[in-house]
């Protein structure tokens, strides 16, 4: 009988301990004088006691009682316990030694339910909210903005005495809220000592419009968070959130809605010692460094190519001498910057891109090289300055513009506006236009000359007019059709071999590497060269086209931005985006003025009774100043040859009677 009751004994503590470990058990703790109570499974309790116990928890018989004394102990036992904000709150203040008024009985929490709650729960709650606390500027504001509030609750009553007495009483804990509510914004990042899902919810709210370009031309609105979710983490046991230096004042009014006590740094700069900082600029450049300034060392500068936009810069960095990035599109313009920074402000400069990767107080770096480094760059410099600044906003490059913590930025560029209408992002990340010069400023300053335009028109073959007329109404497989007509070649041709035979130097632009390349074998001329994106050699070429040794460049889109060629005077177009700023980067090669220049010719070979027609006539809108523009057709280049060699000879009549 003895056996088998103990054989019964064994069964049931087996049931029991069964039970307990297959259903919630209720764990309690006391942290800080703060109670805790959860329902979990045996597991789990058994898993959280064994690291309280590390943390120096001791078991009373009822529930483990300990004290953090740290901001990093209670976050982890933030994530051991799950503890809510208020919870956590409640604990940091008993940590710093303060009264802890957040700890309401059970029965204030019907509050937050939406169910009836005493005047006491109701002042309570009115205590705790962050926007009075945020507001106020001392306590006695604070009590006062706290019984207003309790006031509305019945305004028809007065306010209990012993409520008035508890709000009165909540200096020291007002004063440790405050404390914890503090958050400091400095270059790009804010800091705070808590994050409630609300803020997060706002924050990622917080969108900026982007537009793309789909495939058939259409323009299609889009969106990108201003805050990603990335950026946001707790270091330490702060939360830092991460955005744009150029979007502080939006995030920082979203932080105090919610409460925040908000303070702003003021951005401390690195100044660098330049060996020369004296930068000589023609009036309207100078205007264009002063508009800047006034601006308060922010903003985009518009100057037509051949302006000066690098002397510019300089003058800018020489103003400010802070540590200084140059954001650039290509290895061609990292080396043209390197090489005037260092002769003209003797600075010792570093590189990032084409194989370089030395971050000095003034670097040059390629868009695509910067973002590859971007941890090492973004918190480096003071100012950003934005070459060809109409590509920040690609998908690529506006990481950087966004990434940089630079406080002061310029951004430079002949034509910002762009095809997906999204230059709105140069002016975020860099500031409004606040100067724009004029065709007619740089020929007053001597820079460029003016410009004669020839439009020749050619007739599509009969299959490449079907080909067309089936395509559609797709802008961009149009326009690929009409740029590459085979009746282009002729006409191009022949006005290059009569500009040869009179002495000019020649660009032909195309779009397609092909028709490049067709053009080049029907030159069948020695001093031709056929430069690529993919060709090799580029540097050399460039250098033989401007002693004159090669009087003849076809090329694709290597020239179209950023390459100093100045002793160039003619430019072919055949085939191009049909976007303004293309055309005028193209102009751009052949206007910049030098000895003996009188002028610039540009033709324009288009495909007649096409989208080509419309394109030609959309980009030449107030964008191009020319002293002469004419139409031909492909069939009239003979009489157009006649008229410019006419000019020519009336040009050298009239230096020779001066």
């Amino acid at each position: 009988m003895r056996k088998i009751a103990s054989y019964e004994r064994l069964k049931n503590l087996s049931t029991a301990t069964e039970h307990y470990m297959h259903n919630d058990m209720r764990f309690r703790a006391s942290i800080n004088g703060v109670e805790v109570e959860r329902d979990w499974d045996w597991d789990t309790i058994f898993a959280v006691k064994e690291k309280l116990k590390k943390m120096g928890f001791k078991w009373n018989g009822e529930k483990w009682i300990g004290h953090v004394n740290n901001e990093e102990q209670l976050e982890k036992l933030k994530k051991l316990l799950g503890l809510s904000h208020r919870e956590a709150e409640s604990m940091l203040i008993e940590m710093k030694g303060g009264k802890n008024y957040l700890q309401a009985d059970r029965e204030c929490d019907d509050l937050n339910e939406g169910r009836n709650a005493s005047i006491y729960c109701a002042a309570k709650a009115i205590m705790r909210r962050g926007d009075l606390i945020a507001k106020a500027s001392n306590f006695d504001e604070y009590a006062k903005m706290v019984l207003d509030e309790v006031r509305k609750l019945s305004p028809e009553k007065p306010v209990p005495a012993y409520i008035v007495d508890m709000i009165m009483n909540s200096k020291q804990s007002f004063e440790r809220r405050r404390e914890w509510r503090r958050a400091e914004v400095c270059r790009g990042t804010a800091t705070l000592n808590f994050i409630t899902s609300a803020l997060l919810r706002d924050l990622y709210s917080l969108k900026i419009r982007y537009n793309r370009i789909s495939k058939d031309g259409k323009l299609m609105e889009g969106w990108f968070h201003a805050v990603e979710r990335g950026g946001v983490s707790n270091v330490n046991g702060r939360w830092i959130i991460k955005f744009p230096i150029f979007m502080e004042e939006e995030v920082v009014d979203i932080i105090s809605k919610h409460g925040f006590i908000m303070a702003k740094c003021e951005p401390t700069v690195r100044r660098i010692e330049l060996p020369r900082r004296d930068v000589n600029l023609l009036g309207f450049q100078n205007n264009a460094v002063d508009a800047w300034i006034k601006n308060g060392y922010r903003g985009t500068i518009v100057i037509p190519t051949g302006g000066g936009k690098t002397f510019i810069a300089m003058k800018a960095m020489a103003t400010l001498s802070v540590r200084t990035i140059i954001l650039v599109t290509t290895a061609e313009l990292m080396r043209q910057w390197m090489k005037r920074v260092e002769t003209i402000l003797g600075a010792s400069v570093g590189a990032l891109g084409n194989g370089q990767t030395e971050v000095r107080d003034v670097t040059v770096a390629i868009y695509n090289s910067a973002i590859k480094h971007i941890g090492e760059v973004e918190d480096y410099f003071d100012l950003a300055i934005f070459d060809e600044a109409h590509h920040v906003p690609a998908e690529t490059f506006k990481e950087v513009a966004f990434r940089l913590t630079a406080p002061y930025r310029l951004a430079l560029s002949a034509t910002p506006d762009r095809e997906d209408e999204n230059q709105h992002l140069i002016y975020m990340s860099a500031g409004d236009v606040v100067f724009k010069a004029s065709y007619d400023d740089m020929m007053a300053a001597g820079l460029v000359v003016p410009i004669r335009h020839y439009r020749i028109y050619v007739d599509m073959d009969w299959e490449e007019r079907n080909t067309y007329q089936e395509a559609g109404d797709n802008p961009i497989v149009l326009r690929n059709i009409a740029a590459k007509a085979k009746a282009k070649i002729k006409p191009i041709v022949e006005l290059t071999k009569a500009e040869r035979d009179a002495g000019s130097k020649i660009i032909i632009f195309t779009q397609y590497i092909d028709q490049a390349r067709e053009i080049y074998e029907a030159l069948a001329m020695n001093d031709a060269e056929l430069i690529t994106s993919k060709a090799r050699g580029r540097e050399e070429a460039f250098k033989r086209f401007s002693e004159g040794r090669t009087r003849v460049l076809i090329t694709t889109t290597v020239l179209d931005e950023g390459v100093d060629v100045p002793d160039a005077d003619v430019a072919i177009i055949a085939s191009g985006t049909g976007s303004p700023r293309q055309m005028i980067q193209r102009v751009g090669r052949v206007v910049r003025a030098s000895p003996g220049k009188r002028e610039a010719r540009i033709y324009e070979v288009i495909s007649k009774g096409t989208i080509e027609e419309a394109l030609s006539e959309m980009r030449h809108d107030n964008e191009i100043h020319e002293s002469e523009c004419r139409k031909y057709l492909g069939t009239e280049v003979e009489r157009l040859i006649r008229h410019v060699n006419s000019l020519r000879a009336r040009g050298n009549i009239e230096d020779f009677l001066k």
